[in-house]
């Protein structure tokens, strides 16, 4: 069972000896052993076939980072954890300069002060800080090294949750290597009236996490969409000239059945009160994301 839950990545099989043997990757040693804590990697969590999403971060059609709806009480639950384990308690256990490489997990605190899973994206010595990328929130910032704590084993297996996506059946305009910053920016701006708020269908054909998209866009002027309705976002940037389908492609269908999927049907007129208690705690928890969720440094 431990070895089902380690990543091949840092084992390393040996079969030059009589006997085979398993051993930890050199390249991976020193950045596990910190101490008494053996910490774990973290891997990513597994795309669900559909589901509404926060969009964290959008660095292009082919990077984009979402959080699952239904994993949010979990992650609340295990920073309330982590809280009362390193801030409380005082017990989690610093991490020596040298240890400190990029790709490890770390706890770290953020603006809003609390701690969160980290991953260390670059170091800047002089500085004495190191870039983090939160795996849960997909927010970065410079944080200071001797502010960091490893993460420790309690905290390391739940997936993170700033699931990569890419908008499915797209491709650049042209022979070019990047997206256009046109394109980027139209596509955050679309996420920003939208409210970071959407609904995504993985296409499984067009590689892996490729989703379509849905979301409900507030209106601007001279916009010919009204609210309440879902646009589908990898069609919009293709009609807008910003990008063109794939060869072969057929747009995706907002699935609507998928949606009340798992969600008992109210067949009694006694059961409203049920209905409506849903529809609040429902709102409640999306109101919730909002004021949880702090900006972003640039």
């Amino acid at each position: 069972n431990l070895l089902q839950s380690l990543n091949w990545s840092l084992l390393q099989f040996d079969a030059a000896e009589r006997d085979p043997i398993l051993k930890l990757s050199l390249e991976t040693e020193s950045n596990l052993l910190l101490g008494p804590h053996f910490v774990l990697p973290l891997h990513n969590e597994r795309m669900f076939k559909a589901g509404w999403v926060n969009v964290l971060e959008v660095a292009s059609p082919e990077l984009m980072y979402v959080q699952m709806d239904g994993m949010l009480d979990q992650v609340w639950r295990m920073e309330e954890e982590m809280e009362q384990f390193y801030t409380q308690e005082m017990a989690g256990q610093e991490i020596v300069p040298e240890k400190l490489s990029v790709g490890l997990a770390v706890s770290a605190v953020y603006r809003d002060t609390a701690w969160h899973r980290g991953r260390v994206v670059a170091i800047e010595e002089e500085r004495e800080v190191a870039e983090i990328f939160y795996v849960d929130h997909g927010w970065r910032a410079l944080v200071k090294m001797d502010t960091l704590r490893c993460l420790d084993y309690q905290f390391s297996h739940m997936a993170e949750q700033a699931v990569p996506v890419k908008l499915s059946g797209l491709r650049r305009l042209g022979d070019v290597k990047q997206w256009s910053c046109g394109l980027v920016r139209e596509l955050k701006e679309i996420v920003k009236r939208a409210k970071g708020r959407g609904w995504i269908q993985v296409r499984e054909e067009d590689g892996e996490n490729a989703v379509d998209l849905f979301m409900k866009l507030a209106p601007r002027h001279g916009s010919k969409w009204g609210p309440g309705k879902m646009i589908l976002i990898n069609q919009t940037l293709v009609g807008q000239g910003l990008a063109a389908a794939k060869p072969g492609h057929l747009a995706g269908v907002l699935d609507r059945s998928l949606m009340w999927e798992g969600i008992p049907v109210v067949t009694k007129s006694g059961n409203s009160d049920s209905a409506l208690q849903r529809l609040v705690l429902t709102s409640l928890a999306r109101n919730r994301v909002e004021e949880r969720q702090p900006n972003v440094f640039d």
